[in-house]
């Protein structure tokens, strides 16, 4: 937070914030007079940091050619909370051209895409399996009759909670509730963040909620009532109480009728997971409902009915009246409901009155998909399915490195080059100097007249301190004389100033000079580069 790195200021969100880009020198390549810049425009900065010390000049630098940075290679393992999805472009499933499904529907793994990105490179330095999860899904307590769905994701590394992104909109009454867009960081320290995950799930971004819905309950040849889905709107368009999308899984459910009641709910799609009993209708499972538990009229578009509306109002459930049972009495005649999958269906008769309870050893088949039909109803292309809680993807991350064998010494190059009176990388006009880019974390420069003369030799060194040579460049050491320590991270520069001295300190003359680089495994580089006082 912006407060808490007084008077520093380097932080916000956890992440370092820089205030202005500054450009670099252009250079020219003698052998093809093409222009570059090096290092990247976008790295050169200032940092206007407040109080005496004013602004800072950030200086360019090149990473080491040896140094690869932190990845991900895009690969995703997706686990379902329970079930095995199928994979596949397009999912049809047959019907019978009344609405209703000729078979299960299927289980389409959701739609979800991300992004990694290396924040400290320095810090990850061992491999990491990242796991993004959705912890949480619940209806939002609200004054209208809408209901609001929120989903909770959270980031975990090596079985940790990282970060988490909680309370993503999902509204279930408009006509595409859209895309769902978390982001996620590692766990935060005095230097901020090692990386940062963002992802993106397509949460029923495909057609549209209400009018591609679809429910169906066949009843198993139970006929002592009829059967109505509780909503004061089309029984295709879940989208008011006590239809709710934070519920709603697509699949084929098995509801096993016993003396006492429902004695299973079973999840056919995914592989026959038994669904539990839940008493509140913003857990996932089934439950009976009484017409009393309900607590107003079936009918009724004025009530939503005490079981949602204590729900719908944050009413915390140990104080709440109204409750879902798991039995009814056997020779039950009242009408009743049956919540199940987020979908709360009404047994209705006459006058109030039903023709007693389903036989023991009914099973009814309940159909839930989102999707569309084909002109007969005769196929049905499924859309994929929203993540629910206990989904999880995992990413695995390869460190960053710094081996000898990765070092490109063809990556060399002097900037500016040709270096023209003054360049930026000067401190002052007495302080003059060209810089070395993409050189190997470890290597030594030598550097030539034409005639042969060796005018320096420096070694660089790129982790935890500028570099040292055989020349005085004082802005480069301490009071001790030794080469400045790096504090913090970003320790692997491939960029070695210059301070156009010679071995005696004395300023070199116009001129074409060239440089050998020999790394640590014995390889050589050569180039030329020109100075013109």
């Amino acid at each position: 937070k912006w407060d808490d790195d007084e008077p520093l200021y380097r932080l916000t969100n956890g992440l370092k914030v820089w205030y202005a880009l500054v450009p670099y020198d252009k250079n020219i390549d003698p052998s093809t007079q093409e222009t570059f810049s090096l290092p990247t425009l976008e790295s050169g900065k200032n940092w206007n940091r407040p109080g005496a010390a004013g602004l800072y000049n950030v200086l360019p630098r090149s990473d080491a050619s040896n140094f690869k940075a932190a990845s991900w290679d895009g690969t995703v393992t997706f686990t379902p909370a329970y079930g095995t999805p199928t994979i596949a472009e397009i999912v049809t499933v047959a019907g019978n051209g009344d609405g209703t499904f000729a078979e299960a529907p299927l289980y389409r793994a959701p739609v979800a895409e991300f992004d990694f990105e290396a924040v400290i490179n320095d810090r990850i330095t061992t491999a990491k399996t990242l796991v993004v999860a959705v912890a949480d899904a619940w209806t939002l307590p609200t004054s209208s009759s809408k209901t609001f769905s929120k989903i909770k994701f959270q980031l975990s590394e090596g079985g940790t909670v990282a970060s988490e992104s909680p309370g993503c909109d999902v509204r279930n009454y408009s006509g595409r509730p859209g895309d769902v867009s978390p982001s996620f960081y590692s766990s935060v320290h005095s230097s901020g963040v090692d990386y940062t995950v963002s992802a993106e799930f397509k949460y029923l971004s495909e057609g549209n909620f209400r009018n591609d819905m679809v429910v169906n309950l066949d009843m198993g040849g139970y006929s002592g009532a009829t059967k109505r889905i509780a909503s004061t709107h089309s029984s295709r368009k879940m989208h008011y109480p006590p239809g709710m999308i934070s519920q709603m899984r697509t699949g084929r459910f098995s509801i096993t009728w016993g003396a006492a009641g429902v004695s299973s709910v079973t999840d056919v799609t995914r592989g026959g997971k038994e669904l539990s009993f839940v008493e509140f209708p913003d857990d996932y499972g089934w439950g009976l409902v009484s017409l009393e538990a309900f607590g107003g009229s079936w009918g009724s578009n004025s009530k939503r009915g005490q079981l949602y509306d204590d729900m719908r109002k944050g009413v915390p459930r140990a104080d709440r009246t109204s409750r879902m049972v798991a039995s009814l009495p056997a020779g039950n005649t009242e009408e009743f409901g049956l919540w199940v999958n987020g979908v709360l269906w009404l047994f209705e008769g006459t006058d109030g009155v039903i023709g007693g309870m389903p036989a023991s050893g009914t099973v009814m088949t309940m159909d839930n998909a989102w999707g569309e039909w084909n002109s007969d109803k005769t196929e049905f292309d499924m859309f994929h399915e929203p993540p629910w809680p206990g989904d999880s993807w995992t990413l695995n991350i390869q460190p960053s490195t710094m081996n000898a064998e990765d070092a490109d010494l063809s990556k060399i190059r002097v900037v500016p080059n040709p270096y023209l009176a003054n360049s930026f990388l000067d401190l002052s006009p007495s302080s003059r100097r060209i810089e070395f880019v993409n050189l190997p974390d470890r290597c030594t420069i030598r550097i030539y007249t034409l005639s042969g003369n060796l005018v320096n030799v420096f070694n660089h060194i790129g982790s935890s301190r500028h570099g040292w040579g055989n020349y005085t460049d004082m802005d480069r050491l301490d009071a001790d004389s030794q080469p400045k320590v790096f504090e913090g991270y970003d320790n692997h520069s491939g960029t070695e100033p210059w301070n156009l001295c010679n071995r005696f300190g004395q300023t070199v003359a116009s001129g074409l000079y060239l440089y050998h680089v020999t790394d640590s495994r014995g390889e050589e580089h050569t180039g030329k580069f020109y100075i013109i006082n």
